[in-house]
């Protein structure tokens, strides 16, 4: 299936649990226009030789990071999302101590095929964002469209006391109500 579309950021500050339960989330906040979204897994790779051939490799995933851009940020996304205080605006960072909130955090990616459309919602467990680098332009003759983008690192969590770190979670739904409900679950929207 082709992906032909992004939608419905949900994020979800973390309150307890993954260390062998499930999590808990606090307040979820969904997101403005999401633009994009990119993850890079980061494995431990390592091939075990004998008889000079290689006879086993582990390729797990400890971590991963994600890039997500947005067309806006909220006051409200902004300050749960990145740890940030006050209420409406001004918003303030901390000092250099503090750090943003671990959460977790879904999308929609909107998918075709043969003229069939699906929707696959994501859901990870937890991560921790940060704002990524700004600039600004003056506008010319022409638009130069300037968005903001976050940058986060993803956690794996033990969720059943198995010992087994899982990172995200995905499901695949013929309507985007249905896939929009799953992550609403998920996040605790009501």
């Amino acid at each position: 299936m082709a992906t032909i579309g992004l939608r419905y950021p949900v994020w979800a500050p973390y309150v307890s649990g993954g260390d062998g339960a499930a999590i808990v989330y606090g307040t979820a906040v969904t997101g403005d226009h999401a633009m994009e979204a990119n993850i890079k897994w980061n494995r431990n790779t390592n091939v075990l030789y004998g008889d000079d051939v290689p006879v086993e490799q582990d390729n797990s995933i400890v971590s991963g990071e994600i890039t997500f851009g947005y067309d806006h940020m909220s006051a409200a996304l902004r300050a749960s999302m990145l740890g940030m205080t006050g209420s409406g605006t001004p918003l303030t960072y901390e000092d250099s101590d503090a750090t943003a909130p671990h959460g977790g955090f879904g999308y929609i990616k909107v998918l075709r095929n043969n003229g069939t459309q699906n929707y696959e919602a994501y859901w990870i467990h937890d991560v921790q964002f940060t704002l990524d680098d700004e600039t600004a332009k003056s506008r010319g003759e022409n638009i130069e469209w300037q968005t903001p983008t976050l940058n986060g690192k993803i956690y794996g969590k033990d969720l059943d006391g198995s010992g087994v770190f899982k990172f995200r979670k995905m499901q695949i739904f013929s309507t985007e109500a249905q896939a929009k409900a799953y992550l609403n679950g998920i996040a605790g929207i009501t």
